[in-house]
């Protein structure tokens, strides 16, 4: 019995296998993107009579806020009922559903918001109202920030 292994067939066998390997290692799949939850607080400033927002992220700004597919965005009050209203079409949907939030609301102290839909397209832009009836007064504020889509 011949168990000599011709050195071509050997030298074919070990180009396939690195071949496969180079192929495997230039495949890669991509890196998974990151999504980030916004919590935007709204409060009233009684000095100015006007709202203010403050985002829980650095370098993001609360009244034109970039986001990106897949984000979430959430609104709190600490000063009253509170509401969020898309004036033409929504960025958002609801995470469970996937159905579209045209708003969310909220009592005070109370957070709600939703998933930035995948359908959403780079450099679209949304722009909202907010409507905040203080428990101290019952006096109602209303104010138009905007989000748009970073990515």
């Amino acid at each position: 019995m011949n168990t000599f292994i011709p050195l071509r067939r050997v030298v074919l066998l070990l180009s396939g296998m690195v071949l496969l390997g180079l192929c495997a290692c230039c495949s890669r799949t991509p890196a998974p993107t990151v999504e980030t939850t916004y919590k935007i607080t709204i409060t009233y400033i009684a000095a100015t009579g006007k709202l203010d927002y403050a985002v829980d992220k650095p370098g993001k700004k609360p009244k034109k806020l970039g986001v990106k597919r897949g984000d979430t965005v959430q609104w709190t009050c600490p000063d009253g009922e509170w509401k969020i209203y898309f004036k033409d079409r929504t960025p958002l949907v609801d995470p469970q559903t996937g159905a579209e939030l045209p708003s969310v609301s909220g009592a005070a102290y109370a957070t709600a918001g939703g998933e930035v839909s995948d359908k959403m397209k780079k450099g679209e832009e949304f722009e909202y109202g907010v409507s905040v009836v203080l428990t101290a007064t019952g006096k109602k504020i209303e104010e138009d920030p905007r989000i748009f889509i970073e990515h």
